[in-house]
């Protein structure tokens, strides 16, 4: 990796995290991303990355818009949705989840798409996830849903900001 420049966090397999890319020069970050074989990017800031949209479809590159909330509900089926998708992606490639810092939303798609697609359990998705981001899913109502595998999750969750 260059210095300055944008960084991924790998996760697992196939599996990357960071914090929102604008700002960043979309051909810097493609080449990031390419360096590491990503064929998509899940964003669920609220704030779009039109730029990086633009020029990854010319790649190729799937760019996904999905906008959760920090501070208001979030619609765990949708979630769940999202997370079958980043799953289903990681077969053709690399995946960059990116939320704006890439701990809290990003990780809960994360942990939600290892579960469906691994044989983790919820206590090593979420101990894999800290050895790779150690303030990984510090909102404790999304580390209580992961390690419950949401057993008990009513159809929305409060996010605490």
């Amino acid at each position: 990796m260059k210095q300055n420049e944008p960084k991924l966090i790998q996760v697992y397999e196939r599996l990357f995290v960071r914090g929102h890319t604008l700002g960043i020069k979309p051909d810097v970050m493609l080449r990031v991303l390419q360096r590491h074989d990503v064929r998509a990017v899940v964003n669920v800031s609220l704030r779009k990355d039109a730029d990086l949209e633009a020029a990854g479809r010319l790649i190729g590159l799937v760019y996904r818009y999905a906008p959760m909330s920090d501070s208001r509900l979030v619609d765990v089926a949708a979630v769940r949705l999202l997370a079958a998708d980043v799953a289903r992606y990681m077969l053709g490639g690399g995946v960059v989840v990116h939320c704006d810092s890439g701990r809290n939303r990003s990780l809960l798609v994360v942990a939600l798409a290892l579960r469906a697609s691994t044989v983790l359990t919820p206590a090593q998705i979420v101990q894999q996830l800290r050895s790779a981001r150690p303030d990984a899913l510090a909102n404790k109502t999304f580390e209580a849903f992961v390690l419950t595998d949401g057993a008990s999750a009513p159809p929305t969750l409060f996010q605490e900001s």
